[in-house]
Order: structure tokens, then sequence, then C-alpha cells
């Protein structure tokens, strides 16, 4: 009897052995504090969905891109360039159009969304920009961009699926590079990165603490000096009102 845990034996199954495989989310597939992870991030992006017509880049096998539905979007179409995620999602999470296609070559109109979403998918390519220039081309000009992706200055590198990770400096220029305009950024925490970390956060009480044990999306006062696993930016079309 193999000694991998069940749900690891189940995902591979369903997925395939490749790496986007073997990361692929689906809820039931992963351990419980993983999924509200992953789920949290989502939640933080369905804010801005209601009545929207929404495109989820690399939506995986859907679960995201069910969320944002039931949150009122008018219209979700999920990409992905996984037939056995697609597949999976067709299955579990209907009302979702899905589509198959890579993130290379998008095949949609230019404006025709007006919420572009792309959760953890940037540190997955060696070079964002013509994917996020694709992703400005297809928002409209009101529109948003809803990206999150880990933070290099916090992570310790070890993920091998994970080809290129930033901290934000580098995230909001690569942003401003592809035509967007950073208008705000929160963090997701969830886990504390270190002993300097949990000192910090005892000297500012109770209340920090625990924000930095949640998986919520939050923003924090940069004063504070606190540095998320994971940031979230919405993003909007440079030029576009604030």
């Amino acid at each position: 009897m193999s000694d991998e845990p069940r749900s690891a034996v189940d995902r591979r199954a369903v997925f395939g052995e490749t790496p986007e495989g073997i990361e692929r989310i689906a809820p039931g597939f992963f351990p419980p504090h993983i999924e509200r992870e992953h789920l949290a991030r989502y939640r933080w992006a369905a804010r801005w969905v209601g009545g929207m017509s929404v495109l989820d880049v690399a939506c995986g096998t859907g679960y995201g891109s069910a969320l944002v539905l039931r949150a009122g979007a008018r219209r979700v179409v999920a990409v992905d360039h996984s037939v056995p995620a697609l597949t999976f999602g067709r299955g579990r999470y209907p009302g979702v159009r899905y589509l198959l296609a890579d993130a290379g070559a998008l095949p949609l109109r230019a404006g025709s969304a007006d919420v572009v979403i792309s959760l953890e998918t940037l540190e997955h390519l060696v070079d964002a920009l013509p994917f996020l220039r694709a992703l400005r081309g297809i928002v409209r000009e009101d529109g948003v961009l809803l990206v999150s992706t880990p933070n290099a200055a916090q992570t310790d590198g070890s993920n091998p699926y994970h080809v290129h990770e930033m901290a934000r400096p580098e995230l909001l220029e690569l942003l401003a590079a592809a035509g967007f305009r950073a208008a705000r950024v929160w963090g997701q925490f969830w886990r504390l990165p270190s002993r300097r970390g949990l000192w910090r956060l005892r000297g500012m009480g109770r209340l920090a603490h625990e924000i930095a044990r949640r998986p919520e999306v939050v923003r924090l006062p940069r004063a504070l000096g606190l540095a998320p696993l994971y940031w979230c930016v919405l993003a909007r079309p440079a030029g576009s009102p604030p």
C-alpha cells in the first residue's frame, strides 16, 4: 500500500502525473487548509464580479470560476490548457463556459471582458509580460485585472513548479510594462513565515497576530512592515479613471 495520502493518489489518477496535474487544486483532493487558502483568493476576486462578464485564465478545475459565477457574475468564461482539468470542471461545475487554450494564445476578442482573473499564474511563466499584454487587450478600458502570485520575499523558492516568483516592486513594474496600473494591493498571510515575523506580530497585539494566521486576503498599512506570502493586486488599464 502506498504511503502517499489518498488525496494525492486520486489527484494524479484524475489529472495525470504531469507537474500541472499534480498541483491542480480541486475541492476534496487536498487538505482543508490548502483548499481554504485558494478559495480565499477567489472570494477576494469575487468582490468585483457582480453583473460583469468575467474571464478566468488558467482556471484549472473550475472551482474558482464556479465561485465567481455564484457571486453574481453575468457570464464566466474559464480558460485552461489542460484537458483533464476542463473535463473535471464541465462535469462538476455547470453554468461556466470552458475554453481549451494556452495562456500565450487566447482566442478572445479585444475588450470582451469586464473583469479578467488570473490567480497563481504568473509564477509558472518564465516571461509573464506577453501574457499580461494579451490580457490587457482583452479587458475593457474601464475593466479590471485581478491577479495573485507568491511573494518572492517570503517564499524559499522550493516549489519546483514555480519558475519565477516576484517581490512587490518587480510585480508592479511588470504590470506597468504590460499597460496596467496597480490600483490597489492586498496581501494574504495565512501562516507566519519566520520567527522574526512572529515576534513583530506579538508586538503589535492579538489582532495582527490573528490576521496573519487566517487565509483571508487583507490590506494592512505598509508602515507595519509585514510581508505577506501572496500578493493580490487589482489593476486597471493605464490611463483609465481612478
